[in-house]
């Protein structure tokens, strides 16, 4: 006799596990039929009992223990990647239910009896190394390719994780190129049929197959999948934006170790984290890091003054390649990305979560946070002025000031505001690349559709970004400018307030290993990951019986951390706690922020404390 814990695959059930019983074989991974509030229900087993063992705890449970009705399905998860959820729920502290939905594409769930039973036992042992390189786009791209090809001649298959559908779809085209037969791209932006084909594929084609997708098609299993390539491993899109806080970082890495599989971790930039762990032997460069950008272009931090879009070299730069194609970064939407009043100094800020308004060209103001949008004709809230001055250069008014200074150029535009979805911004993207002489204006986002290389680039105003108090501003700076660099062949200007700024210098300079020294040695002064673990807990609420809750939950959490940093933001209250990464995760603590009410959110290193 077994005592079987289960999760439901259902809507409508919120318990995070239920406890049954069973005389059957069963292992975990198994897919189970339960009774459920008189329904029979199909459950994931993820965990095995003896009736010895848990005796004492089913003499004090208060309710009775039902009989599992049949097996549905044998190893519809394999045993690794429902332990790597056991694990993933304890060190995000989450409910294991969360965890899973998270790990898993919908097809799983939505065609278990079609595409459930297909797991095969591994036939060869794999390294189960880790490996790591940090090399432009172009050398990275062209090393997995080698890897690839290498792979096939062992007969083994490849998988590569791309953070977001449009890195999938950049660096699908180059990695497949010869292999197209043998090569499934997976993600959820398929239509059902081909994503149906395609996960079928992946898991019935008898040749060695490249896989390129996204992360929670990882819990694909195949008898012959030996490497694991995670790409672009600086991205933060690898962290989830919603419960329960996932990165999938260690998702992967935690899931190819449990199944023998060789991991390469790669980007332009890696993590200062990443690059720690390498200096501690943990991870196993393939080459030598790279030191310094060593690509032709030319770099120049160029200082600005006012309230200016552009100084007189941008402008020159602008107006003197009529026939070449220019990018220009402007990563703030809008008109302008801060107003204030002229009289009293006091920001125009949201009603709702109190992030400042961006002004837009319908003449409105709408919060980039949480969406609230206003008419921009108010007054200011505290001295009842009309004198709202706009500041800052957000996208908007960069082209409408374009298109008066270089009125017969073609102008493109990409930003989340005016290419709503992914084949939007393709569309504009091949525009603007079939177009002679074409400027490109867009935000961070656009770095993501320039499927080839612009002749120049110029970054109007990064300013804003430094100014941010996020510990991990310098990095996300730097790693933006390192890719818009790759993706420049000729010249690159950056317009700046900040000449003297270390982390505009170092990019200016190709200084790779500068940054990451001078980064790593900040972050140890200060406590900051990797030398800590930070936790932040979070509730959208600022009442007095909520600070005293806080007040409560700080001296409670001093047991386990000697300091615990309270912060305000908006309507909001925060708590950021530091563990030694060696303390992590504590089950006793762990299961005290399990028991937390839904109205608090909880993030294990999250990539912003703010």
């Amino acid at each position: 006799m077994k005592i079987v814990t289960v999760i439901p695959i259902t809507r409508g059930i919120f318990r995070d596990n239920l406890t049954y019983f069973s005389a059957q074989e069963i292992a975990v991974g198994d897919l189970v039929s339960v009774p459920v509030r008189q329904k029979m229900t199909a459950a994931l087993v993820v965990k095995i009992d003896s009736l010895t063992e848990a005796k004492t705890s089913l003499k004090k449970a208060d309710f009775s223990i039902k009989k599992i009705n049949q097996i549905k399905t044998r190893q519809f998860l394999s045993p690794e990647l429902v332990e790597t959820a056991n694990e993933l729920a304890d060190y995000f502290a989450a409910p294991i239910g969360q965890i899973l939905k998270s790990l898993l594409p919908k097809i799983i769930f939505e065609k278990q009896k079609s595409l459930g039973n297909t797991i095969k036992k591994m036939t060869r042992e794999i390294s189960g190394e880790k490996l790591v390189i940090q090399d432009t786009d172009e050398e990275r791209l062209s090393y997995y390719r080698g890897l690839i090809r290498e792979s096939f001649a062992r007969n083994q298959s490849v998988f590569v994780c791309e953070p977001t559908l449009s890195d999938l779809l950049a660096s699908a085209p180059s990695l497949e190129k010869g292999i197209e037969h043998y090569t499934v791209r997976l993600h959820s932006k398929l239509g059902a049929k081909n994503l149906r084909e395609n996960w079928t594929k992946a898991l019935t084609e008898d040749h060695p197959l490249l896989v390129i997708a996204t992360p929670p098609f990882l819990s694909l299993t195949r008898n012959d999948l030996g490497l694991v390539i995670l790409d672009r491993e600086n991205s933060a899109n690898y962290h989830t934006l919603s419960r329960p806080f996932v990165d999938y970082r260690i998702f992967v890495e935690k899931l190819t170790s449990k199944r023998g599989q060789k991991l390469l971790v790669g980007d332009i930039l890696l993590r200062p984290e990443t690059m720690w762990r390498t200096e501690r032997n943990e991870l196993v460069p393939v080459r030598t890091p790279k030191q310094r950008l060593t690509d032709n272009v030319k770099m120049k931090l160029v200082s600005v003054s006012g309230d200016v879009i552009w100084c007189e070299e941008t402008k020159d730069l602008i107006e003197k390649t009529a026939k070449e194609k220019i990018f220009l970064l402007a990563n703030r939407r809008g008109v302008a990305p801060i107003i204030v009043c002229d009289d009293c100094g006091e920001a125009v800020l949201c009603g709702n979560c109190e992030s400042p308004l961006v002004l837009h060209k319908e003449n409105v103001f709408r919060c980039h946070h949480c969406g609230e949008t206003r008419t921009a004709e108010e007054k200011c809230r505290r001295c009842q002025s009309w004198r709202l001055r706009p500041l800052g250069t957000g996208i908007e008014r960069v082209a409408r000031e374009l298109k008066l200074l270089v009125p017969n150029r073609a102008i493109f535009q990409i930003d989340s505001d005016q290419t709503k979805s992914p084949k939007s911004a393709e569309s504009v993207s091949k525009k603007f690349h079939a177009t002679s002489g074409a400027i490109l204006v867009g935000t961070e986002m656009a770095l993501r559709y320039l499927d080839e290389k612009v002749t120049h680039s110029v970054v109007i105003t990064v300013d804003s970004m430094l100014a941010l108090p996020d510990f991990r501003i310098n990095e996300k700076v730097f790693i933006l400018l390192a890719r818009l660099r790759g993706m420049t062949s000729k010249e690159m200007l950056i317009q700046t307030r900040q000449s003297e700024n270390e982390t505009l210098t170092e990019i200016a300079h190709g200084q790779l290993l500068e940054f990451y020294r001078r980064e790593i040695a900040e972050r140890e002064q200060f406590d900051y990951p990797p030398f800590k673990i930070f936790i932040k807990i979070t509730h959208p609420g600022n009442d007095s019986t909520l600070r005293a809750t806080f007040k409560k939950m700080e001296k409670i959490l001093l047991k386990w951390s000697p300091a615990t940093y309270p912060s305000l933001h908006g309507d909001e209250l925060n708590l950021l706690i530091k563990i030694p990464p060696e303390d992590w995760p504590k089950l006793d603590l762990v299961a005290w922020l399990k028991k937390l009410p839904p109205s608090f959110k909880v993030s294990i290193n999250p990539e912003s404390v703010l």
